[in-house]
């Protein structure tokens, strides 16, 4: 593929190599005040250009400038406007000046609302900005201006008015530099099922329940358990004490809990200060724990030991993400194929708390066996997202976006209109715990959230809470498969999918 960089009719190109799976079309981006214009049809708005990827910084040089803080000179905002792409997207365009070097950025609309420091939660960091407001085509920048001291970059936003601020080192620091290796282009096959497949039919999206005597004091009823996981990716056990303890013994059937930043084990009940968004009453969107570990926990335990009545809301719910996935393939190939190739950050940065946390990983939306095409793995977790990493591949973040909506719009449906059509009401389980439930899931496969709530009296004592313990997926396969030899007769152990990454 072919990569003109077009700056005041001086022309540089890139070669690049792909891979033969795939290639992309040439593209032009302009850096300078000759940029292609097209109709304007956003009065916020300036020229309509090629969709960028965010943030290249070019110099008029046509040199990259060095973003290496020890040699960094001071920066100053020079100009900044709107402009529309030809997807029908905008981005944003910001002209600074560096020493005496003038460079020119180009940050997509979608990108930048995405990472609007005004929405995270005050105390843990953690992202609550709504889908609905990321989409290309609605993500509008009414007005941008530079502040008085050419320090920051504001941007109004035309669906609810809210102005996002945006520090120029902070955009400097994010900032393409040069043109990155080519990402990989994955096959969009859209007639292969889910890895996450079962013998006995169709998915049946029920929530089932076990008695937790029976499961802890039989093998039979430890196996009846360990299979509905394996099976359903969730199950329900009634009937524990209602204090500290179910859950580590459950864990201990299986191997021993999971060690996390969070310690060997955790308490989900409401607090001033949260370290963590489930530690408050807010409602928590469907998503999976940890998604910064390389390998994130497998199994999550909950032990509900208080639930008041007085309390409102508080529901739990649980959708399998693996199975939504192949039927999101099905509908929406290109955007599969997008969430396949385009690495998301996945983050938790978070000093002021007792054990400061910097983790970040990267990885996909979705995984899939190169060979196959089968779905190894799929990771969702919005209020743990970082800023998209630094592409230039033309229409990538617009892509990405794009996709990045669709599939969400597929999971939480938004109340004001759809992008996809919504999955049935069947596809999320939704339960209130009582004192003594333990709910167990694959954290790897399904995803889970919780409804907002709060006192019906007025009470601000704790009245919701929850003890919580991670399991390592491996262990549990292990586990599953020794047992499957006594129990499951005729069944081949080593074929069990748990979303683990495995590829076969």
């Amino acid at each position: 593929m072919s990569i003109m960089y077009v700056h005041h009719g001086s022309v540089i190109t890139l070669r690049r190599l792909l891979k033969p799976l795939g290639a992309a079309p040439n593209y032009v981006r302009t850096l300078s005040s000759t940029m292609s214009v097209h109709q304007n049809r956003n009065p916020g708005c300036g020229s309509r250009v090629t969709p960028p990827a965010y943030g290249i910084w070019k110099t008029n040089a046509n040199t990259p400038f060095s973003t290496d803080a020890a040699s960094k000179p001071p920066l100053n905002l020079e100009s900044v406007r709107c402009q529309e792409l030809s997807s029908g997207g905008y981005c944003v365009a910001v002209q600074v000046n560096v020493g005496s070097a003038e460079q020119t950025a180009e940050f997509h609309a979608s990108w930048l609302r995405h990472n609007c420091a005004d929405s995270r939660e005050q105390y843990s960091g953690q992202k609550t900005i709504p889908h609905s407001l990321l989409h290309p085509t609605t993500c509008i920048p009414s007005h941008v201006w530079i502040s008085d001291d050419k320090k920051t970059v504001n941007v109004e936003w035309e669906t609810d008015g809210h102005v996002s601020t945006y520090a120029a080192a902070w955009l400097w620091e994010h900032a393409q530099m040069s043109v990155e290796t080519p990402l990989p282009i994955i096959p969009a096959c859209i007639d292969q099922s889910c890895g996450i497949t079962d013998e006995e039919g169709d998915k049946d999206t029920s929530l089932v329940s076990l008695d937790y005597s029976n499961v802890v004091s039989s093998e039979e009823g430890l196996w009846l358990w360990l299979d509905a996981l394996r099976r359903d990716g969730m199950c329900l056990l009634r009937g524990a004490p209602s204090e500290k303890g179910p859950a580590l013994e459950l864990a201990n059937l299986i191997s021993r809990p999971q060690p996390t930043i969070y310690g060997d084990s955790f308490d989900v009940i409401a607090q001033a200060r949260p370290i963590n968004i489930a530690y408050s009453s807010l409602g928590l969107p469907l998503h999976q724990d940890l998604v910064y570990y390389e390998s994130p926990p497998g199994l999550q335990f909950l032990h509900c030991l208080r639930f008041d009545d007085v309390v409102r809301g508080g529901e739990s719910t649980l959708l399998d993400l693996v199975a939504l996935m192949d039927v999101f393939r099905r509908r929406h190939p290109e955007h599969f194929a997008t969430l396949c190739r385009v690495p998301v950050r996945f983050e938790k940065i978070h000093f002021d708390r007792a054990d400061p946390v910097a983790m970040v990983y990267h990885r996909p939306i979705v995984t899939v066996n190169p060979a196959t095409d089968k779905i190894t793995q799929v990771t969702w977790a919005p209020p743990f997202e970082g800023p998209l990493p630094r592409y230039d591949a033309g229409t990538v973040v617009d892509e990405f976006y794009r996709a990045y909506c669709a599939l969400a719009e597929m999971i939480e449906p938004a109340s004001d209109g759809s992008i996809v059509p919504a999955p049935p009401a069947s596809a999320t389980v939704k339960f209130r715990l009582t004192p003594g439930d333990v709910i167990t899931f694959n954290n790897r496969r399904m995803l889970h959230g919780r409804l907002p709530f709060h006192s019906a009296n007025g009470l601000q004592e704790p009245e919701r809470h929850l003890h919580g313990i991670y399991v390592n997926i491996d262990e549990f396969k292990s586990r599953h498969m020794v047992m499957s030899k006594r129990h499951a007769s005729g069944r081949n152990g080593s074929t069990v999918h748990v979303a683990n990454q495995d590829y076969l």
